[in-house]
């Protein structure tokens, strides 16, 4: 049992925190959450204070936001609060910050979320966006932070908002939509003119040519690109065996799986462009001189790592420092995930491969690759035109 200045209260776990539980006579049951004991009484407390002193002086998302996010900062581990500032910053805070709490209707939310699958993110950046905003909104109307609402009320316009690719089977191809290929070539000729033989250029410009995940393209290594072993006649084409990924799918570090034969992540041998091939040669050639220079560890295959310390780039990484190159050189912004999709679209619907084609070129399978990447016709019941058949009467 712990007190404080508005009565005991119980604790009890919670998840790696605890939770700090009161009977408060005018408000009801209270309960504040932190990563320990005294975080969480203070936590409870601040939520009573709030509901019992606040008049709700946060006018507009952008006010909400920065008060939200500093709360959270002694609530949440490092790593979720730089996932939700990411949310705030990137996507919240543009589209929404100007719009009064009060006045948010689940059509604006829907609009993010709308932004969010044309740019070319998939669901887990949509699903993020959600649970940072109804967060949000949650903890302003349950402090009686927001004027226009009750404490205690069941408000919030994030819970009514739809996904735009629920619902209609055809809406799947937002949440993969490509970039465009002016778009693609100009980002690629000024990183190419920027910063010649950085690895990042090197692997965007990879994925933009193979259509690879962005895992597998970083977790590429140099015997994925030499056939036997040897250094002396580089391939043609390059093998994807794995890809990188994260022990437990959380934390820090980055470790090369391998992968499976069949499903998500094929196994596949992909075609090179030969000015590909001398460029992962110039590539091959530079690390060698950086590995003994900077001291890295010379037992990792991996063909792409961090100019600073040798370590393996991690998807996220390489997708932040595009999209700070869009803004800085004022391009037409898309993911690192939209180049994959790029090509996809381009195989199925201008190239002629088959869906069959396609699904073994991505490493996915054909349900994937009918669903996100085939266009349907325009007249899914019939056609209009005459169709004389050889041996109709």
């Amino acid at each position: 049992m712990s007190k404080s200045p508005h009565g005991n209260g119980t604790h009890y776990r919670k998840g790696a925190g605890w939770v700090w539980e009161i009977e408060h006579p005018e408000l009801g049951r209270i309960r504040g959450y932190g990563r320990t004991k005294a975080l969480a009484c203070e936590a409870g407390s601040e939520k009573i204070r709030a509901r019992l002193t606040s008049v709700g002086t946060l006018e507009t998302i952008s006010e909400l936001s920065d008060a939200y996010l500093e709360w959270l900062a002694g609530m949440q581990s490092p790593s979720v609060i730089t996932q939700r500032d990411s949310y705030v910053r990137n996507w919240i805070r543009p589209h929404l910050g100007t719009i009064r709490v009060h006045q948010l209707t689940s059509t604006q939310v829907e609009g993010v979320f709308l932004r969010v699958a044309e740019a070319g993110y998939g669901i887990r950046t949509d699903q993020g966006v959600k649970t940072a905003l109804g967060e949000m909104i949650d903890w302003a109307v349950e402090g009686n932070r927001v004027s226009g609402r009750q404490p205690g009320s069941t408000w919030n316009p994030v819970r009514k908002a739809r996904h735009p690719y629920r619902g209609d089977p055809r809406q799947l191809r937002r949440n993969a939509r490509p970039a465009q290929h002016h778009d693609v070539a100009t980002t690629l000729g000024v990183l190419d003119r920027r910063y010649p033989g950085h690895p990042s250029v090197l692997a965007i410009r990879l994925i933009a040519e193979l259509g690879t995940r962005p895992s597998e393209t970083l977790g590429l290594r140099w015997s994925d690109f030499y056939p036997n072993g040897s250094t002396t006649e580089p391939a043609s084409h390059v093998f994807v065996r794995g890809a990188l990924r994260q022990p437990g799918g959380r934390g820090t570090e980055w470790l090369w799986t391998p992968g499976a034969k069949n499903g998500d992540a094929g196994i596949r041998r992909l075609a090179l462009q030969p000015a590909t091939t001398a460029l992962l040669e110039t590539h091959r050639r530079a690390q060698k001189y950086e590995v003994v220079k900077k001291r890295w560890d010379r037992s990792s295959e991996l063909i792409f790592r961090r100019d600073t310390d040798g370590q393996p780039i991690s998807p996220h990484r390489l997708n932040m420092w595009l999209a700070d190159k869009h803004q800085r050189f004022d391009l037409s912004p898309f993911s690192v995930k939209a180049l994959r999709h790029t090509v996809a679209t381009y195989l199925a619907n201008e190239a002629g491969w088959t869906p069959w084609q396609v699904a073994g070129h991505i490493g996915d399978t054909l349900k994937v690759a009918l669903s996100y990447y085939i266009e349907p016709p325009s007249d899914m019941i019939g056609s209009a035109q005459d169709v004389r058949m050889p041996y109709a009467i």
